[in-house]
């Protein structure tokens, strides 16, 4: 039994420190961002390209946003604890 002590301890150790009284993130700051617009083996008119690109930087501020937003909310649970 003796023998089993000393493994036992540094596993504890390794266990980390983190907080257990943090909150998980809201879920909309989790949200996957959205896959790039999927183009066809084709060539593509102009508004096509047009209307997939404006769908493209749409999606990316979307994402952007949520990611600032996931940002602050964890900037505000690590000042939340200290």
């Amino acid at each position: 039994m003796t023998m089993l002590t000393g493994p036992l301890c540094l596993l504890a150790a390794c266990s980390g420190s983190a907080p257990a009284d943090l909150a998980p993130p809201p879920p909309a700051l989790t949200a996957a961002c959205a896959a790039p617009v999927t183009l066809p083996d084709r060539d593509a008119t102009q508004a096509e390209v047009e209307r997939w690109w404006g769908r493209d930087r749409s999606a990316l501020r979307a994402c952007a946003a949520r990611h600032g937003g996931l940002v602050g909310w964890a900037e505000g649970q690590l000042s939340a604890g200290r």
